[in-house]
């Protein structure tokens, strides 16, 4: 599990891992292998994109959502983006305003791996894996006061990222479900 992502690591080393969308695909596909709901690959890759000049992408589309679902009991289309967090997930406020401009479209959800917090109903004794709507998500943090702070604050480098984010609790993300 050393592969996964971790804020300590650099941001291209950070942005092209993909062990937790493969973990998503596996959770996925197992849950559902006995329906006719599906999901299929959609936003962009930090390795995709590489040496292109993407900074000059709209918000939007540079944060398009990581998959398409289909729910095949209700007959619903839903958006996923994959998320992985310790005891915090960290949200920059700038792409939950993105995020929030696909539910236009369809409803999206945040998948969150959490391999630090075991849930008393976690199938694997490793791991908790979380799946929020992000209206219910806007919930809580309308609800709450969270901390709001930027990881050059965080980690005393002006050279890291400095845009805002709200840093959530995984306790209260868990205990709002």
């Amino acid at each position: 599990m050393n592969n996964l992502v971790s804020s300590d690591m650099p941001i291209e080393k950070r942005m092209a891992s993909d062990e937790v969308e493969k973990k998503f695909e596996n959770w996925f596909f197992n849950k559902s292998k006995e329906s006719d709901d599906f999901c299929f690959k959609y936003g962009l890759d930090w390795k995709n994109t590489q040496g292109k000049n993407v900074k000059n992408l709209k918000g939007i589309i540079l944060n398009t959502p990581d998959y398409i679902c289909y729910n095949a009991n209700q007959n619903m289309y839903y958006f996923t983006e994959v998320k992985h967090c310790g005891k915090f997930f960290s949200l920059k406020q700038e792409h939950f305003k993105n995020y929030k401009s696909w539910t236009k479209v369809y409803d999206l959800r945040f998948w969150i791996y959490n391999k630090y917090f075991v849930s008393p109903t976690a199938l694997v004794l490793e791991e908790t894996i979380l799946q929020i709507r992000l209206c219910d998500l806007e919930d809580l943090i309308n609800k709450n006061d969270y901390k709001v702070t930027t990881w050059s604050k965080e980690k005393d480098d002006p050279e890291d990222c400095d845009k805002p984010m709200w840093k959530i609790p995984f306790w209260d993300i868990y205990e709002s479900m």
